[in-house]
């Protein structure tokens, strides 16, 4: 009765655990959804607590103050002396103009006589047109006292600014001219770029009454951006076209926004994955691997198993007691001494310095490609003057150069493919197209370039010569060498042909 009980439990066990296998990765997935938008709605608030400092502390100040400055002005100025035709600028102008304390002109125009007052003093150049200019369609708006206008390039330089104007009325009502104060945008923008540090995205300033935009970081982020994109708040939308956090500044109009594009979201997701829902995967994995091998010996599914462990037990006999927890046990056992002989012929094929294939693997690895009989690329690679790095920075910073460009390798050109030959110099064998590999060698070439070192007078480049078309042999290694000669001789950072 035992020996008949047995198998039924193990295919209750067994459809226990395929029940599992469905519902785990549901729960999993269900909880990486959640710590997803969680995190995400953390990193939201603090971008909008980012928005309303910038705004309770910089922004608030700077608009009211030039609304301030145009107060002062506006109140000392003698309007029947401009009846007459006579000057705005007063004492009153120097102590308004310390209001602020930038580099900036307050200004009059006065409409009768077409004249242009300001402080500090500026000179109107020839051919200055004050019809011309965005201030002067205050004049013509009804009802209209006080606005922003711009941002425009001010006359005769390529500074950009903001102007708050204020039309200047006689007693009667009828205009005497306009009262300006400009706001150079320069500190805005620098402003803005403090704000968002290094954070991957774009702030910007909006004048939302007139659609125009004052300043932005990183404008290129809102470039082909529709309304719909930009304002999307779904979840899983995020993960295609970012979202725009946006605060209004109720007191002049104004929108102040950040744009944080998709692969923000997409990295969150990774590192939600990595720490939720890749462990329960891999649990999975484990429970599969045992149910597999509990199915196998339930249904005597075994035979290259078996064929395997007479290899290793024959000294047991062929009348050894056979249960689950024999072959259990023989099996981890053959897996152990499996994995160790795979670790030590891996470690045999590892650079210990960079972690990618060493001078051994890189030639097992061409003879196995010959013995295919399939022609490959080879390409040799040095690094510039690293005898000179060593020199100047010390061997442990070479260390590190030779460690990063092994990264640099494996991330263009494939783990499986990138070798450490020697000291400074490595190689690749690629089955790729001329072209393919001439696109793969270029973006290596530029990430190399773009490498930022500790010791920042420190550049790293690489030289490179490639054989295309080959067996291993040592013609098409030599073929590869004398590319690489070349590419030195030509200045090195470059790569060249076998021709």
């Amino acid at each position: 009765m035992h020996e008949n009980k047995r198998p039924s439990s193990h295919y209750l066990l067994t459809k226990i655990f395929m029940v599992l296998a469905v519902v785990i990765p549901l729960v999993s997935l269900g909880i990486t959804l959640i710590n997803y938008r969680n995190n995400v709605q953390v990193k939201l608030d603090g971008f909008r607590q980012m928005l309303q400092t910038l705004d309770a502390t910089y922004l608030y100040k700077l608009v009211h103050e030039n609304e301030r400055q145009l107060e002062v002005l506006g109140n000392t100025l003698d309007r029947e002396a401009l009846v007459r035709g006579g000057s705005a600028i007063s004492s009153s102008w120097r102590a308004a103009h310390r209001i602020k304390m930038d580099e900036h002109f307050i200004y009059f125009y006065h409409l009768g006589s077409g004249r242009l007052e300001s402080y500090p003093q500026w000179v109107p150049p020839l051919g200055f047109e004050p019809e011309q200019r965005p201030w002067y369609a205050l004049l013509k708006e009804e009802g209209k006292q006080q606005g922003w206008v711009g941002p425009y390039t001010q006359y005769g330089s390529e500074n950009r600014v903001l102007t708050l104007v204020r039309r200047i009325d006689a007693s009667n009502g009828h205009p005497l001219g306009v009262l300006m104060a400009d706001l150079p945008l320069d500190g805005v923008q620098q402003s803005l770029e403090r704000a968002l540090g290094s954070q991957v995205g774009s702030l910007y300033l909006t004048d939302t009454g007139r659609n125009r935009m004052i300043a932005a970081v990183h404008p290129e982020w809102l470039r082909g951006l529709t309304g719909d994109e930009i304002d999307c708040e779904e979840t899983l939308s995020w993960l295609y076209h970012g979202v725009a956090l946006t605060h209004r500044l109720s007191y002049v109009g104004w929108e102040l926004g950040i744009y944080l594009p998709p692969h923000l979201f997409r990295q969150v997701l990774m590192e939600v994955l990595a720490l939720v829902l890749l462990p329960a995967l891999l649990l999975l994995l484990v429970v599969g691997l045992g149910l597999r091998s509990l199915l196998r010996i339930f249904q005597l599914e075994i035979g290259m198993v078996q064929e395997r462990l007479c290899t290793l037990g024959e000294r047991r006999g062929e009348h050894a007691h056979r249960d689950n927890w024999f072959v259990g046990k023989s099996l981890g056992t053959l897996e152990e001494l499996e994995i160790s002989y795979q670790e030590h012929k891996q470690a045999l094929r590892i650079d210990a310095l960079t972690g990618i294939f060493n001078r051994r693997a890189f030639d097992e690895d061409r003879f196995k490609l010959a013995q295919h009989n399939e022609p490959f690329s080879m390409v040799l690679i040095d690094v510039d003057h690293f005898k000179q790095i060593n020199d100047n920075f010390g061997h442990q910073f070479g260390d590190m150069v030779l460690r990063r460009i092994g990264g640099v390798l494996e991330r263009n050109l494939g783990f499986t493919h990138v070798y450490r030959i020697g000291g400074d110099e490595f190689a690749a064998l690629l089955l790729s197209e001329r072209s393919k590999i001439e696109e793969q060698l270029a973006q290596l070439q530029r990430e190399t370039r773009a490498q930022r070192w500790r010791e920042g007078e420190c550049r790293v480049s690489l030289s490179m010569g490639v054989a295309m078309n080959g067996l291993g042999n040592c013609q098409q290694f030599e073929r590869a060498d004398e590319a690489l000669y070349r590419s030195k001789a030509a200045g090195r950072n470059c790569w060249h042909f076998a021709e």
